[in-house]
């Protein structure tokens, strides 16, 4: 019989896992916790004085992408590895940035002035930049009317974590053969880059932040003891983490225990759906969320119903996103590949 993590190897290289299922999940969990928020109630959580759904979706994400992204990693050149991630993290971004606009100058009662565009504008373009703080407020007089005014797209915040992760957690975990010169420069890289995502500052850290980036790690490390048989520092390190920034035992065991469903339930357990795993309209459906929520609580007065509206739009709004944004972008993304496959065959290497 295959042991655990045999099986965990076997799927995820032969893709017959539930890892998207997992993803939908998570993304409408944030989605439903944040409607509540939008809607002036508190926002659902698995035990009183606990953190919301949202919170605990994010860290699951994140520890989804540090096991994927780490293989991705392995199969490429580190220009075609950047690339590749660029091509799926940004173009659907840079459309929430304009589509959360659009959606105030479309549904909300404020006046489209001189003001107003001028934050607009602002909100749009600097945020661009993929490592810097995400300021995703900053529109003074929007969504007045529902719990969360002035505040234009609250879930894009973790997205500059993302590619931080990609940029700097990555490499200097899985290239065993790094030099200390370039290893001291990506840490000093890091630790300014982080600076600039609000995490490093006179007031100290972020631990809310922080932990993003140790279930980031978790999740390179869980690929690390998969794939290579080795990365137990990275795993105890990333544990730690863990502990520290969630600031609580029952926190802390709460994360270990969202680990453990993911794993089993995400890559050990075969693919229960795998026609419906062709398509991902989860990082749609995370990234537009927030501004048809919005929406949905200016138009319906009523939380469930607000939901439910909202839920149709959304995923309306992902699955054009997808097939007209993300997959071709995705097609593009092999192209880069191939390029890259055909250089290094015409080198020898």
């Amino acid at each position: 019989m295959a042991k655990v993590h045999e099986v965990i190897h076997r799927n995820i290289i032969q893709f017959d896992n539930n890892q998207l299922l997992i993803r939908y999940v998570l993304a409408f969990f944030v989605f439903y916790s944040h409607t509540f928020s939008i809607y002036k109630l508190n926002e659902p959580s698995l035990y009183p004085g606990g953190h919301s759904l949202g919170w605990y979706s994010v860290n699951g994400f994140f520890f989804i992408s540090g096991i994927l992204i780490s293989q991705s990693f392995e199969k490429r050149s580190f220009i075609s590895y950047i690339g590749a991630r660029v091509l799926r993290l940004f173009p659907a971004f840079i459309l929430s940035l304009f589509l959360s606009v659009l959606m105030i100058v479309l549904f909300d009662k404020v006046d489209i002035d001189l003001r107003f565009m001028s934050n607009a504008f602002n909100f749009i373009f600097t945020n661009f930049f993929p490592l810097q703080q995400i300021q995703y407020g900053g529109i003074p007089g929007i969504w007045l009317g529902s719990g969360q005014p002035g505040v234009v797209n609250t879930p894009i915040w973790t997205i500059p974590f993302e590619f931080f992760c990609y940029l700097f957690i990555v490499p200097l975990i899985l290239t065993p053969r790094i030099s200390i010169l370039l290893k001291a420069f990506l840490f000093v890289a890091g630790l300014y880059f982080l600076t600039n995502l609000g995490v490093l500052s006179e007031n100290g850290f972020r631990f809310d932040f922080l932990r993003v980036l140790a279930y980031f790690l978790m999740g390179v490390a869980t690929y690390q003891l998969l794939f290579r048989n080795q990365g137990m520092k990275s795993l105890l390190v990333s544990v730690l983490l863990i502990f520290i920034f969630e600031g609580s035992f029952s926190e802390f065991f709460l994360g270990m225990l969202l680990i453990i469903l993911i794993l089993f339930v995400g890559f050990y357990v075969k693919n229960l759906f795998p026609k419906f795993s062709k398509y991902d309209l989860s990082y749609g459906f995370y990234i537009y969320a927030w501004p048809v929520t919005q929406t949905a609580q200016a138009l319906v007065d009523n939380v469930y119903f607000g939901l439910c509206i909202a839920f149709l739009i959304l995923l309306a709004v992902s699955t054009l996103s997808y097939f007209f944004l993300e997959l071709p972008m995705l097609k593009q993304k092999r192209k880069f590949d191939q390029f890259f496959i055909s250089i290094k065959g015409n080198s020898g290497v």
